[in-house]
């Protein structure tokens, strides 16, 4: 199993005391269609043996599986953004149900998921600590009011017009934004 092809279909979440957390020894991955399930977990039980994983296959409308896990699932401090009929029956309640326990669920459609990235966001925060919400234009528009107004709990949602990462890189706003949970260093 290739090492980098994992890494890129997973969110790891870390947990750390002195900082909010997405989650605790949780991880929630797109199933690689190159491995057998069992390969991929027991691959992944080596690399963080005090991790739970939730792993799922997807399939798009077209049928063919979902080429990253963060298309269909975004998480943030309190919230997921899931598109849960992506994700195969035999897992689709368990992951969803894995989400709730932790998290604020919001479920999106296959066309919000494909056509408007809706899963594709990211929850950032600036140095005073304020949250905010990064997507794309695209994704903002797919969004119902509804869940509009769930996400502006999480943080303000700031949106931008990103045409050609969606048209021709097949990502958006999460694709070109990157987490850092490192701790500051005081030198």
């Amino acid at each position: 199993i290739q090492h980098n092809q994992h890494i890129l279909d997973l969110f790891f979440f870390f947990s750390s005391r002195r900082r909010h957390t997405r989650c605790s020894g949780v991880s929630w991955a797109r199933r690689c269609v190159q491995e057998t399930g069992e390969a991929q977990l027991n691959y992944l039980q080596d690399l963080l043996p005090n991790y739970k994983f939730h792993l799922f296959q997807t399939k798009s409308s077209g049928g063919k599986p979902f080429y990253h896990t963060n298309v269909v699932l975004s998480i943030g401090d309190n919230f997921a953004v899931v598109c849960t009929e992506s994700i195969d029956s035999e897992n689709r309640e368990s992951v969803l149900e894995s989400l709730k326990q932790t998290h604020e669920v919001i479920e999106v459609s296959l066309e919000q998921a494909e056509q408007g990235f809706c899963a594709n966001i990211l929850q950032v925060s600036n140095q005073k600590g304020d949250k905010f919400i990064a997507m794309s234009d695209s994704a903002y528009k797919k969004f119902t009011e509804q869940q509009l107004s769930i996400l502006s709990k999480h943080g303000k949602i700031i949106h931008a017009s990103l045409p050609t990462i969606e048209e021709i890189g097949g990502g958006s706003a999460r694709c070109m934004l990157c987490e850092v949970f490192l701790q500051r260093n005081s030198a």
